[in-house]
This record gives structure tokens, C-alpha cells and sequence, in this order.
């Protein structure tokens, strides 16, 4: 169970990144994730503001949660958003932790009041011109696909970053499931050094900062 909650959260956590990650400036993002009940939830933290809020609940939405199109100030640690379908409550705690509630209600359904639980579980910034071209050249990115790919660094290591697909329609055809993590071995010159979609947790050769902010395992 262990294995499969840390999975379905890591595609969380990618999907994500993948709606706002293309055309960000050099901004710490932060992605909180968590759970309501036995559901899975996130939202990307940047610029005193919360964003790109998802959650999965019983109502019908996307196979990867249900996203929230909102962007919510936080003021003295809390935020919250409130609309005829969508009701969210949030507050941050001590130690990387938030807690809130969720609700969505559609014309036919009401998923009920939800209570979340969420942890810090990744850091990023965007790569700089010298690392994408780097990161993409150990990944073998064909032109085509370049411009649907994000790059992102951890926050705690400028050694270690990760790839992310854009949503959009026209990037379809390069999404893919799982987490790929690359390593600077010299000045511009990077190697993949972990990529996998099932996997156990923690990864014993990447360091724990760095797999918390790249997703690999963000439960800790």
C-alpha cells in the first residue's frame, strides 16, 4: 500500500509541475502533497500564493484529480477560495506541514466536506539556459519535444534536477508516467542517474533533500 499511495502521489506531483512549469522564471516553487481521507492531494506554493490545487474525490474530474482554478493569497499563513462548485480552506503548520478542508459540489454531485493533510514534498527552481541544454542533452530530448519539456532543479542540491512534460494538448503524445532524475558530473555535462515509476522508498544513491524536492519520494 505503501508503495502504490507514494506512486499515485508522484504522478500528482508531476502533473503539477507539468501546468505551470514551461516559461517559469528562476521562482522557488514549492509542491505540498497529502491526503483527505484515503484521496490524494496537492498544490504548488510560489510568490506568497497558492496554486494549481488538486484533489481526488468521488465527483467526476480528470484521472488525476480534480484541479481548482484558483490562485489563493496567504495572509497570516492561511488561504482559501470559496465558489458555487468549490470550497477550500487551508493553514500552514510548524515542520513543512498544512492542513484545510475541500469540498466540491457539482450539479449531481457533492463529494462532502473534506478534511487534508499535506507535507512539504518538493522544492524547485527553473534551470538556467546552460542547465537545460545540459539536462537535455543527457536525456535525448528529439527538437520536437524540447518545447513541451521543463527543466527543474532541486532547491537543496543545483547538482540534481528532473524533466516535466507540459499538459497541453500538442504535448500529449510525450507525457509519460514516473520520475526522472539527472546529476551533474561536470561543469554543463549531466547523466541520468535514476528513472522509474514503481519503486520502494527512500532510493538509497540520491540524496534525501534532493529526492523531497525533485518528487522521487515525497513522503520522505
Amino acid at each position: 500500500m505503501r508503495q502504490r499511495i507514494v506512486v499515485l502521489i508522484g504522478g500528482l506531483v508531476a502533473a503539477l509541475a507539468a501546468l505551470s512549469a514551461v516559461g517559469w522564471g528562476r521562482t522557488t516553487t514549492q509542491t505540498y502533497t497529502g491526503l483527505a481521507g484515503n484521496a490524494e492531494m496537492a498544490f504548488a506554493v510560489s510568490g506568497g500564493k497558492v496554486s494549481q490545487f488538486v484533489f481526488v474525490n468521488r465527483c467526476p474530474g480528470l484521472a488525476t484529480g480534480t484541479p481548482v482554478p484558483a490562485t489563493m493569497a496567504i495572509r497570516h499563513g492561511r488561504f482559501a477560495y470559496h465558489t458555487q462548485q468549490f470550497t477550500i480552506t487551508g493553514r500552514f503548520l510548524s515542520g513543512g506541514r498544512a492542513t484545510g478542508t475541500e469540498r466540491d459540489l457539482t450539479g449531481d454531485c457533492d463529494s462532502g466536506l473534506l478534511h487534508w493533510r499535506a507535507r512539504l514534498s518538493s522544492d524547485t527552481v527553473a534551470a538556467t539556459r546552460a542547465q537545460r541544454a545540459g539536462i537535455l542533452m543527457a536525456f535525448g530530448a528529439p527538437k520536437a519535444e524540447q518545447p513541451c519539456v521543463a527543466v527543474l532543479i532541486a532547491a537543496a542540491n543545483a547538482n540534481y534536477g528532473t524533466i516535466r512534460f507540459s499538459a497541453a494538448s500538442r504535448c500529449q503524445r510525450w507525457l509519460a508516467n514516473g520520475v526522472t532524475v539527472f546529476h551533474r558530473v561536470r561543469a554543463n555535462r549531466w547523466k541520468m542517474v535514476f528513472a522509474g515509476s514503481a519503486y520502494r522508498c527512500p532510493v538509497t544513491h540520491l540524496p534525501g533533500a534532493v529526492q523531497r524536492d525533485l518528487g522521487v519520494c515525497p513522503l520522505g
